[in-house]
Parts: structure tokens; C-alpha cells; sequence
């Protein structure tokens, strides 16, 4: 109850939120394509149902936040904890994180 947030926490949920978008936009997107190169040229008829789901998905690997930045985000605060745990300074910081499991 009224615990502040830390700065370390909001990089652990920054991360971790990146991490989710960027892998399940690109599943989502790369089972899309997938679906219709199995339909061939069918994959293409609207009645399908594919190229409704084809614009809808293959925009969110790009749409707010490109999947090529965001895992670079996640490495950041990766290597902020892997920094702290050499120095030995702050990694009590992080013990609340999911981050600190990978420790």
C-alpha cells in the first residue's frame, strides 16, 4: 500500500512488455502468412477470411514500436542487471523483477 514505484521496476515491465509485443506480433503475423501460402492462390479470396486477417496483422510488427528496436530495448535493462550483478552494487534494486529470475 503505497509503496513506490522504482525505477528498476519500470524498466523490468518496460522490457517485459517489449519482449511480449515484439514475439507475439511476429508469430501472429508470420502464422498469417503462412496460413495463406498453404491456401495458394485461395489465400487471397476474400471469403477466405485471410486478407482481412493479413491487414489487420502484418501491420503490428511495425505499428508501435518496430520488432527490430524492441528487443534491442530489452538487452538494455539486461545489461543493466548483468552490470550490477559484476559490480556487486545495486542488484538488490531488481530482486523484485522478473528480470532477476534470469540471474
Amino acid at each position: 500500500e503505497g509503496k513506490p514505484v522504482t525505477k528498476e521496476e519500470v524498466a523490468d515491465v518496460h522490457a517485459s512488455s517489449s519482449a511480449l509485443k515484439s514475439f507475439t506480433t511476429t508469430v501472429a503475423a508470420d502464422g498469417v502468412e503462412e496460413c495463406r501460402k498453404a491456401c495458394g492462390g485461395h489465400g487471397f479470396l476474400a471469403c477466405s477470411g485471410l486478407p482481412e486477417l493479413i491487414n489487420s496483422y502484418l501491420q503490428s510488427p511495425t505499428v508501435e514500436g518496430d520488432n527490430h528496436m524492441l528487443p534491442q530495448q530489452v538487452i538494455k535493462v539486461l545489461l543493466k542487471l548483468v552490470q550490477a550483478v559484476q559490480n556487486n552494487n545495486g542488484v538488490d534494486a531488481y530482486t523484485s523483477c522478473d528480470s532477476y529470475g534470469l540471474v
